[in-house]
């Protein structure tokens, strides 16, 4: 026991330690300083210091010392409030009461209760991991929690600042009661039947592991989001927490984001970069008047802008959200202090939970739809783009899974249009929202040739610029001589949505909005976080060939201005209408590969290419030219040194404009060690007559998939008598990154048998089967077990089977009984007579003893003694 608890001991140490020092800089320290006057606030807000709360008469600045003297010698009045964070800090955790509060560990043993006791509600999903290792998680609840269906998303997130701690556990509380009420409380089963919800417990786990407002780098997350982010941390997205963030706002469709905070109590929301109202404003307002309404928080809950009613700040969270998804974000501000007793942990809750299921109503207000492929029926993702007579509203997005949409809007009359890459844009008109709940708009597009920009993924303005609207939906679509101005020396990263490939001359256009050519640069990667590639730098509208980049393909890109002009101006910068790819000629056909097809039926047949397979590859050519093609013909190539392609001339006849053939297939391989999941290119030339010639890249995806291995190479069986049963087992591991699916065991002798008839065995897993042997003769078997499975390369895995089968002996004893009688001291020997007649030799034991073998003759009074011979044999079947 002593060496245990030493051991214990000297893992705790170490881990506080390896938290400390990164939780607060050297001597940070908590201040407050006087503000005067309107130039004062905006000097200290251009300060960029760590602001905890700021107003036009305050500001609580948490600063070291060389920046609390800085302030001094600029004639500010300061006064300490905490003199040592670190110490501080050390002291909320240490103290009993603060136990009480759900930290990350006890956080994760509840989830994990939950997810065992409500397996259909709710489920865990993690986005990566924090510096010291925690998982960065968010959980969903819904009714049917493992499907993506037509409903409304909300999220709630905290934990942002580690030392705002109340945040987090009014979430914590309503994730539980939303899983435990379910089937009990009508309007909490109500809203997890048509809602999906997520919760985002800890989004700085390190940091509320160590109290601290920072990660484990010291960086204030809430400053790291990378939309219109501006110096206020080491990088847009720099932290594994951030990215974690956007990943999963990413992945969803959120209508209203809720990120909680503490150190005072009001609503905050968009715009927290810039004075001027967001689009949105008024729903936002409307919905934040609501949650105020309906909370607890006495006498009232104060709502407001970000920037006007707090303070200025980029990078942050909820700017975000709305900026890069069009989600309402906002930010919920719950406690007035950051760790209050925990005898106020049930008065917070009680006073949010009523507001945090009005947001859930709210969702499902306003206007909802689905997007699709009207031939297919396809989903098909999205921009859903919303305006009324007062203007545009900012876009939302489809889901790329079900195709549905949800914005929230205020009774109304408003246009609804979507635009995606591949279709023809549609517009409804006179789309009439009641307060009685939601419009339903559903649209069927068309298929069209277009490429656009997508999506934002972060943008940045040295210093802000008040003086033009910043507008970076403007970016996404088509053309429309709607401009965002990247400001003087800004930036902009735009993901295309797919990726655009190299072609014979230019790949993509960037279009300028406006009669002012100006310059920027152009870079572009196949990530959202880089290695950047240089393209070039461009005036005005100009178009680019991937040629001499390093790159054959690429899916995001970042435009930067080349920092010219003034910068406060209205367009200040480079004014960018559209990024447009797959350029095509205005005359003349234009072809290319636009999907391929894997045939592997003499394989797995699940049309996937895996490690060590031999398949069909068969490609889609379309003419997205304006002219018709004639005699077109294809060579394909390998352009990895993972795949082999036995390639040769296919002709493929004549495309009209507009139409898509498919071409014959090619045999493709994949060597055994391609990495999983990864995507490998193929070179196509495509020619036509007139002279025509295109040659451009396609990624094909290969995947590990099952590997079925055995521990035995082959199954032996002893020496069997006739008619006898001999079990083995045999050991099947999956090696494989995919289930392995075992479908059948065949054999050829009824001799062998398997008991099992199928078998799933999941990646990494190991399951024993069992084979039986029963010969019917003296005869050597010698057989094959086939298992027939997914496994793409020994879809047919065979293991050698054998045994003998030898004759059986058969024990006749002639006697059934022995008695005898003798005198103290005495001993005698009595014969017993034992005969085979069976066929084979006989092998056999005999033991004196009572009801077991070898055990004490029973005494059953004068001396008498009564007992058994007990024989053991090898004849089948028992002794």
């Amino acid at each position: 026991m002593k060496r245990i608890a030493l051991l214990l001991l000297i893992f705790f140490f170490g881990f506080q330690v390896s938290e400390g020092p990164a939780a607060w800089r050297p001597g940070e320290m908590l201040i407050k300083v006087r503000i005067e006057t309107e130039n004062e606030f905006r000097e200290l807000a251009d300060l960029r210091l760590n602001v905890d709360y700021m107003d036009r008469n305050t500001a609580t600045l948490y600063v070291v010392p060389e920046e609390l003297q800085k302030l001094q010698s600029m004639g500010y009045i300061t006064e300490i409030l905490i003199s040592s964070m670190e110490k501080h800090s050390q002291e909320i955790l240490n103290n009993p009461e603060f136990a009480i509060y759900h930290d990350y560990y006890t956080t994760l043993t509840l989830v994990d209760s939950l997810l065992a006791a409500y397996p259909q509600l709710i489920s865990k999903h993690i986005y990566g991991y924090s510096l010291l290792n925690r998982e960065l998680y968010a959980v969903k609840i819904s009714d049917n929690v493992a499907v993506d269906e037509n409903e409304p998303e909300v999220s709630f997130d905290g934990g942002h600042h580690g030392d705002e701690i109340m945040g987090a556990e009014v979430l914590i509380l309503f994730m539980k009661e939303l899983c435990t009420a379910y089937g009990n409380d009508p309007q909490i089963t109500r809203l997890v039947n048509s809602r999906e919800i997520w919760i985002y417990p800890f989004i700085n786990p390190d940091g509320r592991m160590s109290m601290s407002r920072y990660n484990n780098a010291g960086v204030d997350v809430n400053r790291d989001w990378g939309y219109m982010w501006d110096l206020e941390s080491p990088a847009p997205f720099s932290q594994p927490e951030s990215r974690a963030g956007r990943d999963w706002i990413n992945d969803h469709q959120f209508v209203i984001s809720q990120t909680n905070h503490g150190g005072t109590e009001s609503i905050s929301y968009p715009w927290s970069y810039r004075p001027n109202q967001c689009p949105d404003h008024y729903p936002i307002d409307f919905l934040a008047a609501g949650y105020s309404a309906i909370s607890g928080y006495v006498p009232t809950l104060p709502y407001f802008q970000g920037y006007n009613g707090m303070y200025p700040i980029n990078g942050s969270a909820k700017d975000a959200f709305y900026g890069l998804m069009g989600s309402v974000g906002w930010t919920m501000e719950v406690s007035l202090q950051k760790q209050p007793s925990a005898a106020y942990i049930p008065q917070y809750y009680n006073w949010n939970r009523p507001s945090m299921l009005y947001l859930l109503e709210m969702a499902g207000k306003g206007i909802t739809g689905t997007v699709k492929d009207d031939g297919t029926g396809d989903a098909v993702s999205a921009i859903v783009w919303i305006r009324d007579s007062g203007g545009q509203y900012w876009p939302v997005y489809s889901d790329p899974t079900v195709g549905d949409f949800h914005k929230f809007v205020l009774p109304g009359t408003y246009t609804v249009k979507v635009t995606a890459n591949g279709y023809q844009s549609a517009t409804f008109t006179n789309v009439t929202v009641l307060d009685t709940g939601a419009t339903l708009v559903d649209f069927q597009l068309q298929p069209q040739t277009g490429t656009y920009a997508y999506r934002v993924v972060m943008s940045r303005i040295p210093g802000n610029n008040y003086n033009d609207e910043g507008l970076t939906h403007a970016a996404l679509a088509g053309p429309d001589n709607i401009n965002y101005s990247l400001g003087r020396s800004g930036y902009i990263v735009l993901d295309m949505g797919e990726t655009i490939s190299d072609f014979s001359g230019d790949d993509f256009r960037i279009i300028e909005g406006d009669i002012s050519p100006e310059s920027y640069t152009v870079y572009i990667s196949n990530s959202w976080k880089g290695p950047w590639s240089l393209v070039g730098m461009g005036t005005g509208t100009m178009a680019f060939d991937l040629q001499g980049t390093g790159l054959n393909q690429f899916r995001y890109i970042r435009l930067e201005d080349d920092g010219d002009g003034s910068a406060s101006v209205a367009d200040a910068g480079f004014d960018l209408d559209a990024v447009e790819g797959r350029l095509i000629p205005d005359t003349g056909p234009f072809i290319m590969a636009t999907d391929y097809f894997i045939q592997d039926s003499t394989t797995n047949g699940n049309q996937t290419l895996e490690c060590g397979e031999t398949a069909l590859i068969q490609l889609t050519l379309e003419n997205m030219g304006v002219d018709g093609a004639s005699n077109v013909w294809t060579v394909i190539r390998s352009g990895s040194a993972y795949l082999t392609v036995d390639y040769d001339s296919l002709a493929a006849g004549s495309i009209p404009s507009g139409q898509n053939i498919l071409i014959l297939p090619v045999s493709i391989s994949a060597s055994p060690g391609t990495p999983h999941n990864s995507l490998q290119n193929i070179m196509i030339d495509i020619y036509a007559d007139g002279s025509y010639h295109w040659h451009h890249t396609m990624p094909v995806l290969v995947k590990k998939g099952p590997e079925i291995v055995s521990i035995q190479s082959s199954i032996p069986f002893p020496d069997t008598f006739i008619g006898a049963v001999v079990q083995r087992n045999l050991d099947l591991r999956n090696n494989g990154m995919d289930s392995l699916l075992i479908s059948e065991f065949q054999l050829h002798l009824p001799q062998f048998s398997v008991e099992e008839t199928a078998l799933v065995i999941g990646p990494g897993e190991q399951q024993s089967i069992t084979v039986n042997f029963v010969p019917d003769d003296t005869l050597l078997y010698q057989d094959t077990l086939v298992i027939i499975s997914n496994d793409p390369v020994n879809f047919e895995y065979r293991i050698p089977l054998s045994g003998r089968g030898i004759l059986a002996p058969e024990i006749q004893v002639l006697s059934d009984s022995i008695f005898t009688q003798l005198a103290p001291e005495d001993s005698t020997v009595i014969p017993v007579t034992i005969q085979n007649t069976g066929a084979g030799d006989l092998i056999f034991t005999a033991q004196v003893g009572n009801y077991q073998p070898g055990s004490p003759l029973e005494d059953t009074g004068g001396n008498d003694r009564y007992g058994y011979i007990w024989i053991d044999s090898d004849e089948p079947g028992g002794p």
